[in-house]
């Protein structure tokens, strides 16, 4: 047994930063001594990010992310610091040793029933592996579906058998409690109040599991239905160790395609990602059971430039892939559509068309905008002014998401273009369907420019204030300015607590969790509810008592650091624009310019000031 801390420093000893950053970092080169790239940490189109190997450091200039190896690893792979050793270790082929007590070492709150959780997954796998050999019904569904024995074993599709018990009565056997079953999502809760029953049952299941290759949930395909309404797929429920909002299907095994090709291609269904893989297409993966979530996006941000969609060619198909756009052109990536016939998928095509046909789709996939405007065109006469106007309002929603203003104006003379009506025209058309609501308060133009990012510790508090305490909601109401508020979760907790407060609703966690609650264009997102239950579930109470002049004098000065750190932001990104458009040859930047100049002016004079507090708290 050695000290955690020991084991740390050995890890990063062995670990080349270089290698590893590269490894998610494909734009990264040699610059004298250090190496540098575009930074996988926000969104920018010249090299900010530096490492350096004498120094083993990493250091972006953009976004100030930096640290050493583990600390690349603990923020890209989205684990905490003991996990992000682990992981390196793992990488490196380094045996991970069982730690004396103290130090880094010290046992973590819920560590060991998370280790529960991953055994019961483990177990309930090589249960589902043994019943799969020895069903007919299971070998024989895999069979007709192409799915050979090395796809089967690579992927560990297994069956559940057609029992209430069978894995309840294996678990208990082996020393589990039936809260441990429940809290995994393996098992269900009993309506009567004696125990728990088995979730899987007579279905073919496919493990999920993490970066780290740890099963942390099962999907379940049913192969004989017993009632009408019975789904054919069922997920695991999300539990302490899997949010579906953070996972994609198969990325365990298609992350290194991916950093290597800068390219991802996305897929719905467990299936129609295995096909993938088995044809050598294995830059793939797969959303699960669930739309996607802007935790999605960065994931595969962080890993490629560009994703090309594969998504059945009915009409929910091409629903699903707005959604997913809609999601993803804020980050800057490229996105392309591959198109398949009504009937067909990803899966169905190759398996009766055959790669090299695949290969031939990507290479004619047509750019999102494109295949979107194309597809509202086969719906509207573009010869008539209600047809243009409907193709318009059809692609605002996109639009409006871009987030580069060089990119946002291309995409609006390409629509112009297609619908042959002048660009001002289509510009005012744009601004009236703009819909304004509560998860959109951030003027455009400054959406167009800022990073996505981490929450600052001030936004935090003021996060906890805003949901803890009615005196803050009500100060806040009059006071903050939502746009200081960066990280976009953070603000949408800020001010559905604020509009809750003006309403005369409840505010707190509970009443915020509960969906029913909310309007239907203003319901937080599954990536918005996790960072409310991370964020608030064990937040302290505000220190300062209500009406005390320390709280007053307090959140006055993260007011004004919140206030000139949106304006640094907004200058910075704004100068990495002008370079940008100027890089490229655009002309016309001299608003941009006046702008830039205006707000430093400004910034300068807040610096220079102070808010001076009032008696607004006390009243």
């Amino acid at each position: 047994m050695i000290d955690f801390g020991e084991f740390k420093d050995q890890v990063k000893r062995q670990s080349d930063i270089v290698a590893i950053i590269g490894e998610y970092v494909p734009t990264l080169k040699r610059a004298g001594k250090s190496y540098k790239g575009l930074c996988p940490f926000h969104q920018e189109d010249t090299p900010s990010f530096n490492v350096s190997p004498a120094d083993q450091f990493f250091h972006c200039f953009g976004c100030n992310a930096g640290g050493d190896v583990i600390n690349f690893i603990e923020r890209i792979e989205s684990v905490d610091f003991k996990d992000a050793v682990t992981l390196l270790a793992e990488r490196q082929g380094i045996s991970i040793p069982k730690f004396t007590r103290g130090g880094d070492n010290k046992p973590r709150p819920g560590r060991e029933f998370k280790d529960a959780l991953f055994q019961l997954h483990e177990l309930a796998q090589g249960l589902f592996e043994a019943e799969w050999r020895k069903d007919g019904k299971a070998r024989e569904y895999c069979q007709r579906r192409g799915l050979d024995d090395a796809a089967v074993r690579r992927f560990g599709i297994g069956y559940a058998p057609d029992q209430w018990d069978a894995f309840r009565n294996l678990a208990r056997s082996k020393g589990f409690s039936d809260k441990q079953l429940i809290a995994a999502g393996l098992c269900a809760e009993s309506s009567k109040g004696d125990g728990c029953y088995d979730r899987f049952r007579g279905r073919l299941t496919f493990p999920i599991r993490d970066q780290r290759d740890r099963i942390i949930g099962f999907g379940g395909r049913i192969l004989q239905k017993k009632r009408d309404d019975e789904p054919k797929y069922i997920n695991s429920p999300e539990s302490p160790i899997y949010e579906k909002g953070r996972q994609l299907y198969a990325l365990n095994w298609a992350g290194r395609a991916i950093r290597e090709s800068e390219c991802a291609l996305l897929c719905e269904g467990y299936v129609d990602a295995i096909a993938l893989h088995q044809f050598g297409f294995t830059n793939a993966a797969a959303t699960l059971g669930t739309a996607m979530t802007e935790e999605h996006g960065r994931m595969l941000q962080h890993i490629c430039r560009k994703v090309v969609l594969l998504y059945d060619g009915d009409e929910a198909g091409q629903k699903a892939m707005q959604r997913i756009v809609e999601i993803l052109l804020p980050l800057g990536l490229a996105i392309r559509v591959v198109t398949f016939g009504v009937e067909d998928d990803p899966d169905t095509f190759l398996r009766s068309q055959g790669p090299e046909a695949m290969r031939l789709r990507l290479g004619e996939a047509q750019d999102y905008l494109d295949f979107f405007l194309r597809t509202a065109a086969r719906s509207h006469d573009l010869k008539d002014a209600q047809g243009k106007a409907a193709v318009v309002e059809h692609a605002a929603p996109l639009l409006d998401r871009i987030a580069d203003p060089i990119i946002r104006q291309d995409a609006i003379r390409r629509l112009s273009e297609f619908i042959g009506v002048n660009q001002q025209t289509v510009v005012a058309s744009l601004q009236r369907l703009r819909k304004p609501s509560r998860r959109a308060v951030v003027s455009h133009e400054v959406a167009g420019l800022m990073r996505p990012r981490e929450p600052s510790g001030d936004e935090i508090s003021v996060m906890q204030w805003a949901i803890q305490r009615a005196d803050m909601r009500r100060f806040m109401a009059g006071h903050l300015t939502t746009e200081w508020i960066q990280n976009e979760h953070a603000r949408f907790w800020i001010e559905e607590a604020i509009h809750r407060e003006t309403q005369g609703a409840p505010v707190d966690v509970e009443a915020l969790l509960n969906l029913e609650s909310y309007e239907e264009d203003c319901r937080p997102s599954e990536t918005d509810l996790a960072f409310l239950r991370r964020h608030m579930l064990e937040a302290e109470p505000c220190p300062h008592p209500e009406g005390s002049p320390k709280t007053e004098a307090v959140f006055f000065d993260i007011l004004n650091k919140l206030d000139i750190d949106f304006d640094q932001t907004y200058i910075d990104d704004l100068k990495g624009q002008i370079k940008e458009a100027e890089r490229q040859g655009v002309s016309g930047t001299q608003d941009f310019h006046r702008d830039y100049h205006e707000r430093r002016r400004q910034l300068q004079e807040k610096k220079a000031a102070r808010y001076k507090p009032n008696q607004a708290l006390r009243k």
